[in-house]
Formats: structure tokens, C-alpha cells, sequence
């Protein structure tokens, strides 16, 4: 600015992100006095405060998420935070909450993971998609009168969840690469080449000792995911008919 730099630990935008701003992604905090729009994304260090609403974007940090206007994600919105998220609605969207979860008016279809506890006014609705939860829910209606499908999980630590994953998804590609080499084998085989033999018999044993850790770490995760936490479910109001409660 003329003569003078200036390091800043926050960055605002007065107005959307869109075609004309871009993606954003800076260290510090972010605020944004308008909506983001679908298929942009905003990643920051610190707090991503938003004054207006979110479309089918992508919202990443390390710290939390407040929306003043809701989420309307389409099916294809994602907020992931290892802290808080806190909006007036959420609605088709992916969440991902290492913390705690406030929602005002409604959480719609949506597939929620929160490692802390939803926190619902109570008057608020939770209605289809799946929610997971490791320390509870509070809301006010469960489920509506039609009876959309409503799942909710609660009391195991949703974070070993999706390592188990990873690591089975691991596993199945070591598989396919293991079956792969055991056909090499039997053509290198059928044609006497036995350096090609030992070339990828060396590469089978370097497989299997990936797989074994692999496996090792999957076993020690399934046991952790056992472990089940202090958490309660609290409706305020009615859990219709369409609702799951595990």
C-alpha cells in the first residue's frame, strides 16, 4: 500500500466468491460478506466466517466454520473443519466436524460426521441422510411425517471410522496388485524367463509385507472403533416414522 507492507492474519472479501474472485486459500482467517457459489472452494488456517450463504463449494480449516445465511449444497457442498461448524441450516451437503456441530433451523439430508456433539435448537429438524455422531445429538423433530429415511449413529469415534476405511481401501488395491503379479508370474513361468521370475517375485514379497502391516494397523483400528463413548440422543419434540437410531 504506497510505501508501507502489511503482513495480515485475516483476509475479507465484501463480496461472492465466484468467477471473479476465484478459489481462495490463504493461512489466516477468512471472511466472506457474501455467498459462495458452486464449484469454488474457500481452504484457510484459521476461522472462515461466511455473512451470506454456501452452495455445492468446498469450505476446509483448522479452525471454524460459521454460516450466517445456510448451506444449500445440492448433494455436492463439503465443509470439513478440525474444529467447530456452526449454520442457521444445512441442506444436502458432506460435513466433516472434528468438533462440535450448532445448527438453528434444520440439518437436511445430509451425511454428517462430528467427532464432538450436534448441537439443534429445539425446534429445530433433522430430516434424511445419515448422521454420525460420537458424543450425541440434541434437535427438536427426528424425521418427518412422510417418512424420509433418517439415520442417526452415535457413541463411537467417527475419525477411526475413516481410517478403517483408508486402510481397507489400501488392502483392496495391495490385492489387486498381488493377483496382477501372480499372473506375471505364471507368463514368466510358461516362458523360462527367469530373471523377469525373480524380478517380480521380489516385488511379491515387498507386496505381502505391506499388506501384513496394513492388515495389522486395520485389526488395532477395528479394535479402537469398539470402544464406545458417553453420549445420548435428546428429540425435543417427535421421531417419526423412516428414523434409524444406533
Amino acid at each position: 500500500d504506497k510505501n508501507r507492507v502489511e503482513v495480515i492474519s485475516a483476509f475479507t472479501i465484501k463480496g461472492n466468491i465466484d468467477a471473479t474472485t476465484g478459489n481462495i486459500k490463504f493461512p489466516g482467517s477468512v471472511m466472506v460478506g457474501g455467498d459462495v457459489m458452486s464449484g469454488f472452494y474457500v481452504m484457510a488456517g484459521g476461522e472462515i466466517k461466511i455473512i451470506g450463504s454456501v452452495e455445492a463449494a468446498l469450505l476446509t480449516t483448522d479452525d471454524d466454520i460459521l454460516i450466517q445465511g445456510g448451506v444449500k449444497g445440492a448433494g455436492k457442498a463439503m465443509l470439513r473443519t478440525k474444529k467447530n461448524i456452526m449454520a442457521s441450516f444445512i441442506e444436502q451437503a458432506t460435513i466433516l466436524a472434528v468438533g462440535e456441530i450448532r445448527i438453528k433451523k434444520a440439518l437436511l439430508r445430509s451425511r454428517v460426521k462430528c467427532n464432538g456433539k450436534i448441537q439443534m435448537a429445539d425446534d429445530a429438524k433433522l430430516i434424511g441422510g445419515e448422521v454420525k455422531t460420537k458424543l450425541g445429538l440434541t434437535v427438536g423433530e427426528l424425521g418427518n411425517p412422510s417418512g424420509v429415511p433418517t439415520k442417526v449413529i452415535f457413541g463411537q469415534d467417527v475419525l477411526v471410522e475413516d481410517q478403517i476405511e483408508v486402510e481397507e481401501k489400501e488392502i483392496a488395491k495391495l490385492q489387486a496388485d498381488l493377483g496382477k503379479i501372480a499372473t506375471a508370474l505364471t507368463g514368466a513361468e510358461r516362458l523360462q524367463d527367469q530373471a523377469k521370475k525373480q524380478e517380480l517375485f521380489v516385488e511379491k514379497v515387498k507386496l505381502m509385507k505391506m499388506m501384513e502391516k496394513r492388515n495389522l494397523r486395520l485389526f488395532t483400528l477395528k479394535e479402537r472403533y469398539e470402544q464406545h463413548f458417553d453420549s445420548e440422543i435428546v428429540i425435543k419434540g417427535t421421531v417419526y416414522p423412516g428414523v434409524v437410531i444406533e
